[in-house]
């Protein structure tokens, strides 16, 4: 039975699950990741069993995934699964990803979520305190046992807590409202300060094509549309990169260790990563 897992990662988080993922399911499991799906309009799987790994925006599903999953097609899939990395409260992406699956006749089988620091979050500095350290040690035994769920076909959606009130209420509108305002205008106030060197590598890391170098410095494109991942701000080597009116001048700049630019860049490029096999 063949397995493929489609994963977007910003910051490398959710491409370190995808990658323990495959290792734990071993055989052949293919990681392609989304962006260069839907550039090269790879959007159809023949695998048997169809994974989806994506961190959580704004209580809400990316983007670009968001984008995947319109066209995206798992004619032979008698099995799906998702795992969202996730560093703020709850958030339904279960509920929004089986509503795309319903179109094609599908249904998302198991469901789970890791917990990161809040790397989306620019208005308060990122927590990297020891209690997210020690959510961080779980990682391995909650992908572990998920792998087991997935490996044996079951029927398994794990939420976490829960605040109904909340996920009812406050969620939606703010999923709404980030989306009309383009998360309060975020992409027209990215810059780079007086700490930008012109090395580039925020525009290798942009997965949506918006920075380019112009003399010396990045310039991101007003035409084209962010993807609001914010590799370019956590992967800046000088922290240079900033948003205007927020606290991105004081917070911690963060990505998952042994993660590099290349392996973000990568996945502009790579239509499959690699196989699950003999990996440790």
């Amino acid at each position: 039975m063949t397995t493929e897992i489609y994963y977007y990662s910003g910051t490398g988080f959710t491409l370190t699950a995808a990658k323990r993922m495959a290792a734990e399911l071993g055989g052949d499991v293919v990681l392609t990741p989304i962006v260069a799906a839907m550039r090269e309009q790879k959007t159809t799987s023949d695998a048997d069993k169809v994974g989806l790994f994506m961190p959580m925006h704004a209580f809400g599903v990316p983007i670009p995934v968001r984008e995947f999953l319109k066209s995206a097609r798992f004619p032979k899939a008698c099995y799906t699964f998702a795992l969202m990395t996730r560093g703020g409260g709850p958030g339904r992406i279960d509920k929004q990803i089986n509503r795309y699956l319903r179109r094609q006749g599908k249904r998302l089988n198991a469901f789970t979520f890791v917990s990161n620091p809040n790397t989306f979050d620019i208005i308060y500095p990122v927590p990297v305190d020891e209690t997210m350290r020690q959510e961080r040690a779980r990682h391995d035994d909650d992908i572990r046992a998920f792998a087991r769920v997935v490996d044996a076909s079951q029927d398994s959606i794990r939420l976490g807590y829960r605040n109904r009130k909340l996920e009812y209420s406050l969620f939606p509108i703010l999923k709404i409202v980030n989306r009309i305002t383009g998360y309060f205008s975020l992409q027209k106030n990215l810059y780079a300060n007086e700490q930008c060197v012109g090395c580039g590598q925020c525009a290798e890391a942009c997965l949506s094509g918006k920075i380019s170098m112009r003399d010396g410095k990045p310039h991101w494109d007003p035409n084209v549309n962010c993807h609001f991942c914010l590799a370019c701000l956590h992967l800046c080597p000088q922290t240079a990169v900033q948003v205007r009116r927020t606290k991105t001048p004081q917070s911690e700049r963060i990505h998952a260790a042994g993660v590099t630019l290349k392996d973000i860049a990568a996945q502009k490029r790579a239509t499959s990563m690699e196989s699950g096999r003999n990996r440790s």
